[in-house]
């Protein structure tokens, strides 16, 4: 099975996609800002297939936190997604290191294409 670590400071907008991630055959491990990301990825042996990243967020907001995993070698082949309700985050996202950009309200079409693209491109890291 695949797994997703997903970042979103919105709690019923993290819960209805970690349910229709569920759904998708995903295990969604969700939490609520950068800081505990990069903890979780800090304190887990079994990294995640995937990351999607809010980019504003309190604590440690997603910009940071995708600058930071892509500084980390030991993660530097993990699948970034970032996602924002504002059309202007795309270039920076892509720009700290995302994979992939997909706006809020999601296009379920859309993220499950980053989400197959990712999931190629990390069975032939293997």
């Amino acid at each position: 099975m695949r797994s997703v670590l997903l970042l979103d400071d919105n709690l019923d907008f993290r819960d209805v996609l970690k349910e229709l991630l569920e759904a998708l055959g995903y295990q969604v491990e969700a939490l609520d800002n950068g800081l505990s990301g990069l903890e979780y990825l800090q304190t887990h042996e079994t990294l995640p297939d995937v990351i999607i990243c809010d980019i504003r967020m309190p604590d440690m907001d997603g910009l940071t936190f995708l600058s930071r995993v892509r500084e980390n070698p030991d993660w530097a082949n993990l699948c970034l997604i970032a996602s924002s309700g504002t059309k202007d985050d795309r270039g920076p996202a892509i720009e700290h290191g995302a994979d992939a950009y997909v706006g809020k309200p999601f296009n379920i079409g859309e993220l499950r294409a980053h989400l197959d693209t990712c999931g190629k491109r990390h069975s032939s890291d293997d």
